[in-house]
């Protein structure tokens, strides 16, 4: 499986990833978790985003618009409820796309 475009929080585990491709463009799904409240996680990744040369639109928009060369990538990050331990708290769930073209 290729490598998440941005990496998320310490504390994130990527649960699944889904690639594609169809003749030059190559397209990745990433989902993952992580115990950081959705509000914190999104300025992270938008951060995190800059620093790496992101062009970021809106990071308090729902679907978290990024490009950068030949990729563009939409960042997700929603909150779940969770239980662990008999400890009910809030999680994020973070869905990544991630589209590059080949050429």
């Amino acid at each position: 499986t290729a490598d998440a475009p941005l990496r998320l929080a310490a504390d994130a585990r990527i649960t699944s990833v889904v690639e594609s491709n169809d003749k030059n463009l190559r397209g990745t799904q990433y989902v993952a978790w992580s115990k950081l409240p959705p509000g914190q996680l999104r300025q992270r990744l938008c951060s995190r985003a800059r620093t790496l040369g992101w062009q970021v639109r809106d990071c308090e928009a729902a679907a978290i618009e990024m490009s950068r060369s030949t990729s563009a990538l939409v960042v997700t990050v929603v909150a779940t409820a969770s239980s662990s331990g008999g400890v009910s708290g809030l999680r994020s769930v973070v869905v990544m796309n991630h589209m590059q073209s080949e050429q």
